[in-house]
This record gives structure tokens, C-alpha cells and sequence, in this order.
């Protein structure tokens, strides 16, 4: 976070450009977040570069939420100090539980609202947690289902 004007420094790792621009449009127009770049995967390569100067990674892939988790995984473990949002499908008993060991910050579901989104980054920039309320939800029934 610049630490003078308190403002989130956001990279946007994605599989499509698209996603990217509208993400990057809504966290600096609804968000006065500082999208400091993005990464787009769209090969399956691992990310080449993370900007160290990010505060926050959003990670969004329409192929899947599984391969989402696991670029969180890949993201934390080599840059600690960065926190990731997670943007997923729907999501199952068996996704809240690899999100949850994957350390994800914030997660929230494709087609969340641009307040959403913001709240999201926003919590994941102060290393809070951050689950939008369908994600919430379902955690409840997994929780409620397992006992």
C-alpha cells in the first residue's frame, strides 16, 4: 500500500484480457485502487514476474476456480507479503476448503457487484478476510452439512 495516500497497489493475474480491463477499470474508478499491471496466464505458464511493488494480487480465470487456487498457492508462497483475492465459480464444499488452505485472503464469486470487488481488495490490502456473501453461504451449508 502507498503508504502516503493509503491506496492498494493491485496486479491483476487472469487467463483473458478482458477480465483484466474490466477489473482494472472498476478497482480505479470505484475503488481508487493503483492497478500497478497484470499477468495473463492464458498459456498455463506460471506468472513470470509479480510486481513486488503490489499489495494485493487478484486472481481471475474463466477456465476454473480449481486453477485459480492453485496460482493463489503458487503466489503466497513465493511473494509473502502479498495478500490474493480469489474470483471463482460457484463455489463447493471442496473449493472452500483448498481456498482455505491456500491462505486466500478475500474470495469472491465472477459477477460479484464493482462494490463487492472493492471491499474485497480493500480488506485483502489491510491482511483482513473477506468472503462476499454467496461464498458465505456456502460455507454455512458446508459447515452445517459436515456435522
Amino acid at each position: 500500500m502507498d503508504c502516503a495516500t493509503g491506496t492498494p497497489r493491485v496486479l491483476v493475474v487472469h487467463d483473458q484480457p478482458l477480465i483484466y480491463e474490466g477489473i482494472a477499470a472498476i478497482l480505479r474508478r470505484d475503488g481508487g485502487c493503483e492497478v500497478s499491471g497484470q499477468e495473463c496466464l492464458s498459456d498455463g505458464s506460471p506468472p513470470e514476474r509479480i510486481e513486488p511493488a503490489s499489495d494485493v494480487v487478484v486472481i481471475a480465470f474463466a477456465s476454473g476456480a480449481e486453477e485459480t487456487v492453485e496460482w493463489a498457492r503458487v503466489i503466497e508462497c513465493k511473494y509473502p507479503t502479498i495478500t490474493t483475492v480469489a474470483l471463482t465459480g460457484q463455489p463447493t464444499a471442496r473449493l472452500l476448503h483448498r481456498i482455505a488452505h491456500a491462505s486466500v485472503c478475500s474470495v469472491l464469486v465472477q459477477g460479484s457487484s464493482a462494490a463487492v470487488l472493492v471491499q474485497a481488495v480493500r480488506a485483502a490490502s489491510a491482511h483482513q478476510r473477506y468472503l462476499c456473501p454467496v461464498v458465505a453461504e456456502a460455507l454455512m451449508h458446508a459447515v452445517a452439512d459436515d456435522e
